[in-house]
């Protein structure tokens, strides 16, 4: 029984099993936060220019405002390149508790790229902020520590740690946003 672990012969098994099990590849027993595999059911086909459907640039929905990759700062600087909106407690837009489901959706369908930055910089951390939006056809913009092609099919993100700058990833942005 569970309830009794002051009984469990700990000496045995001491120094027997030494695994981690952490997020991290390097860990003896990896636990993704979210993965992509080949599924049996038949594909959603997209339209190729799904992104110039749509009228609305980037969007972040956060609540931890003060983070040790300081996304925050770069945030700011991304939104005097380019239109960013920002829900949660971060921001001044607000989806209401009671209709937050379609709130969301709504959200993913209006904006065409939205941004998945991890709160820590940290090599492998990739969190639900960026699986749960491959779901949806909006593009995921990503910043963390993180080899993201590992993780997802090529074209799938844009990281943006790929560029030197907030404003060259806004110029990106902005010309596969309309092209």
């Amino acid at each position: 029984k569970l309830q009794d672990l002051s009984k469990f012969p700990w000496q045995k098994f001491d120094g027997l099993f030494n695994w981690t099990m952490t997020y991290r590849e390097d860990s003896d027993i990896p636990v993704r936060y979210g993965h992509i595999c080949e599924g049996t059911l038949p594909v959603k086909t997209h339209d190729n220019d799904f992104l110039e459907k749509k009228d609305k640039d980037v969007v972040w929905i956060v609540s931890n405002c003060h983070t040790l990759s300081k996304r925050e700062e770069y945030v700011r600087k991304l939104k005097a390149f380019i239109s960013v909106d920002i829900y949660g407690k971060c921001g001044d837009k607000v989806c209401l508790p009671t209709q937050s489901a379609k709130c969301y959706e709504d959200i993913l369908r209006t904006y065409k790229f939205y941004l998945a930055f991890e709160n820590s910089i940290c090599k492998d951390y990739v969190t639900e902020k960026f699986f749960n939006v491959l779901n949806f056809e909006i593009m995921p913009l990503t910043l963390g520590g993180a080899n993201y092609s590992r993780f997802a099919p090529p074209g799938s993100f844009i990281n943006a740690m790929d560029y030197p700058d907030p404003r060259k990833l806004a110029e990106h942005l902005k010309f596969i946003g309309s092209n």
